[in-house]
């Protein structure tokens, strides 16, 4: 890592500079790089990704939310994307209005191989989140050249017919969840560094622990989660999702869409049913909360 400093305008900025050599080629990389929805199942840290409308003809930009050593961050990131040259210029805002910038540059260095850049100047997003960022993509990169990734996705619906904040409400307080969803959960710990956003800690009955980064959305009907250590899921090396209260044909229904990026490196057996696992695990949760919508309905009544 260079720390560079300029003058600018009579103010004095520090800028940070990384590179480091990738074996994979330059297409495979700046494709993760420019993939920025899919961080959240790609890359460790990144919780959560939303598209927002763009600020002007070109670029786009995103909401981005991640967790560092158990402390949440979110900012606005501004993309303009040159795929000729493989270089995407970022500038990042956070709700406080500070801000940085940077780009990421993409270089070949042979056949397969290529080198990973990033300069930015120092801002809301820590120097060391992007110098992790870097790591990460290069580390996706790598496996995804050897062909060892690949990705499942499944949906569940399951109609409700009672209050669907009540529903919503069971999924937010895990800690409930071994009394409610024993089968699946035996013990929830539960921190909540800033209102809407959680650590999550599950044991299952199985006997393995399961971490996660949470952000509630109670009033858009929403959660989503990113596991932050896959070490209880053996197998995957990402999981990713979100549980949604959506009006259905009969009526509303609770939706819940999970990804999962499941990595065998070569010659290594094939993983167990990691995507059936949590189908299964899922449809318990989602039972319970139908369960608790229900009775809520009947005591209205």
């Amino acid at each position: 890592m260079t720390v560079l400093e300029r003058d600018r305008d009579r103010v004095r900025e520090r800028y940070v500079e990384e590179r480091t050599p990738v074996a994979a080629s330059a297409a495979t990389v700046y494709g993760i790089l420019a993939e920025v929805t899919a961080w959240p199942l790609l890359l460790p840290y990144v919780v959560h990704t939303e598209p927002l409308p763009p600020c002007a003809a070109s670029g786009t930009r995103t909401r981005i939310w991640a967790v560092r050593d158990g402390q949440f961050a979110c900012w606005v990131s501004r993309r303009r994307y040159d795929p000729g040259r493989q270089r995407i210029h970022f500038a990042c805002t956070t709700a406080d209005g500070r801000g940085g910038e940077g780009e990421w540059t993409v270089t070949p260095d042979g056949d397969g191989r290529c080198v990973l850049g990033v300069r930015h100047r120092l801002g809301p997003v820590p120097a060391m989140v992007v110098a992790r960022l870097l790591r990460a993509v290069r580390r996706r990169a790598e496996e995804r050249e050897r062909g060892e990734l690949t990705v499942s996705r499944f949906t569940q619906e399951t109609p409700l017919q009672g209050p669907p904040e009540v529903a919503l409400d069971f999924l937010h307080r895990a800690e409930d969840w071994p009394g409610r969803a024993g089968e699946a959960v035996r013990a929830a710990e539960v921190e909540e560094p800033m209102p809407g956003a959680q650590l999550l800690t599950l044991r299952t009955p199985h006997g393995r622990t399961v971490r996660s980064a949470r952000l509630c959305f109670p009033h858009a009907g929403r959660l989503v989660h990113r596991q932050t250590s896959t070490a209880g899921v053996p197998g995957a090396a990402g999981h990713s999702g979100e549980w949604s209260v959506l009006p259905g044909a009969r009526g509303t229904v609770l939706r819940t869409r999970h990804s999962v990026l499941l990595h065998r490196p070569k010659g290594a057996a094939a993983p167990g049913d990691v995507a059936g696992e949590l189908a299964r695990t899922a449809r318990v949760l989602a039972d319970a909360a139908r369960r608790c919508a229900s009775s809520a309905g009947v005591r209205m009544l």
